[in-house]
C-alpha cells in the first residue's frame, strides 16, 4: 500500500485525498491487515474486515472509503504482478440495516478511547458521530 501511494496516487491525486488514503492506511487497514502476507489476503478476510468497521460503528461513507483504498491498492497490486487476482472485488458494504444510536453508544459509549477522532465539521451526508470521551470529562461538562 505504501507503493501504491507512491508510485499511483501522488501521480495524479490532490495532496489531501493521499493524505486521506494515508490516513484511512495507517489507522485502519495496517493495524488489523498488516500482519498478513499480500498473497494470502482473500475475498473473506476482506469482507470480514469491513464487516467488523461496520459493527464498530463506522458510517457508510467511511466504509466506502476503505473499501476504494482497498480496491484500488489490490488492483495496483494486481497490474503490477505482486498478486494473480485483487481479491478486493465484490466486496459488499452493509448498508440495508439501520443501526440505532443506542447499539453504537452501548458497544462504543465507554470512557477508554480507542482510534477515536475529533471532526470539526458536520457530517457531509445524513449521518451522525458519537464521540468517546473519558468520564472525568463528561462530569466536567456536566
Amino acid at each position: 500500500m505504501d507503493r501504491w501511494l507512491i508510485d499511483d496516487c501522488m501521480i495524479d491525486l490532490m495532496s489531501n485525498t493521499v493524505a486521506n488514503y494515508k490516513k484511512v492506511i495507517e489507522r485502519y487497514i495496517k493495524p488489523k491487515l498488516g500482519s498478513y502476507r499480500l498473497k494470502s489476503l482473500t475475498r473473506e478476510i476482506l469482507q470480514s474486515f469491513i464487516l467488523d468497521m461496520y459493527d464498530l460503528g463506522f458510517s457508510y461513507n467511511s466504509l466506502v472509503s476503505l473499501k476504494g483504498v482497498l480496491t484500488k491498492s489490490m488492483n495496483y497490486a494486481e497490474d503490477h504482478h505482486y498478486i494473480n487476482y485483487p481479491p478486493a472485488v465484490r466486496l459488499k458494504i452493509p448498508k440495508n440495516k439501520e443501526r440505532k444510536l443506542e447499539e453504537i453508544i452501548e458497544k462504543n459509549g465507554t470512557s477508554e478511547c480507542g482510534n477515536g477522532f475529533w471532526y470539526f465539521t458536520s457530517p457531509k451526508y445524513k449521518s451522525y458521530r458519537v464521540v468517546e470521551i473519558s468520564d472525568e470529562l463528561a462530569n466536567i461538562l456536566t
